[in-house]
């Protein structure tokens, strides 16, 4: 394990290298977890897109995503930051503007 720890510009907290991704959109570093039973931290979420396969991007770039495009571009777990205001529903669907 590494002494050195990296800052999640996301909840700014300090973070093993390996617990980091980067984001395919602003290319900050955010909390991103390997496992699938939401046992650690998110502060992001993996995308699927035809053109890339998987990219991985932060919450805020999601939640910017979603507000330009009405459509919810990513599952996200519930650990994380905003993890109680997530629903896993977009906007449109919830009748939100």
């Amino acid at each position: 394990m590494s002494d050195r720890l990296l800052r999640c510009t996301v909840c700014r907290e300090d973070a093993e290298p390996r617990r980091l991704q980067v984001c395919y959109e602003c290319e900050a570093r955010f909390h991103m977890s390997m496992r699938a039973d939401g046992s650690e931290r998110d502060c992001g979420a993996p995308l699927l897109s035809n053109a890339c396969g998987i990219s991985v991007a932060c919450d805020p770039c999601i939640d910017r995503m979603e507000r330009e495009t009405g459509y919810v571009v990513a599952v996200r777990s519930q650990v994380g930051p905003a993890s109680a205001e997530r629903t896993g529903v977009g906007r449109s669907e919830r009748g939100e503007p």
